[in-house]
């Protein structure tokens, strides 16, 4: 008949077979669930990250230029360097040397800062580099932060998890950094 021949013994193993491939299928499927289920009730265990206060600096921003770009209004300001302070004890720990630094305050109105800050310590007189990314509405800004530093009383920073307040009241710019305990 010009067709695939059909053979009534092929057919009757898939048959037979066919509850127990559902049985397995079903199987399957109920695991993947209880593994799905059991994977997320262990990550509402999870504890909120808990932050130390580390450091202050206080800058004073020199001059700013801005322009008009695609995005918003692009930044440009020089600061004035500062002391990097023990946020605890007020101890000088380091030098912030000035720098220039950016952002970008959005059309929406949303400041997105990112700079990086030389840094002497005080210990070692070894370079550092802190680099700032973060969102900010009015004066106050939220920041990631990653610290790079040769220093050897400093270095168990360039891999500790950062964060920071940046407030920005013109001309001052004050900054705390927190670790992650």
């Amino acid at each position: 008949m010009g067709g695939r021949e059909h053979h009534p013994s092929q057919s009757r193993p898939m048959l037979r077979q066919a509850p127990t491939m559902r049985f397995f299928l079903l199987l399957s499927c109920l695991a993947s669930l209880c593994l799905a289920a059991a994977a997320t009730a262990e990550h509402k265990h999870v504890p909120l990250p808990q932050f130390e206060a580390l450091f202050s600096v206080n800058l004073q921003v020199l001059t700013e230029s801005t322009f008009q770009g695609p995005f918003g209004t692009r930044v440009h300001s020089m600061t004035s360097g500062g002391n990097l302070t023990n946020a605890t004890t007020g101890e000088i720990v380091g030098q912030v040397l000035q720098n220039q630094d950016n952002g970008l305050y959005s059309t929406s109105g949303i400041f997105f800062p990112s700079v990086v800050l030389p840094v002497v310590w005080a210990a070692d007189q070894k370079l550092g580099s802190i680099f700032i990314t973060g969102v900010g509405v009015g004066e106050t800004v939220k920041a990631y932060l990653h610290l790079e530093t040769e220093s050897p009383k400093w270095s168990s920073l360039n891999s500790r998890f950062l964060i920071a307040n940046l407030v920005y009241v013109p001309p001052a710019a004050n900054i705390t950094i927190f670790g992650e305990l």
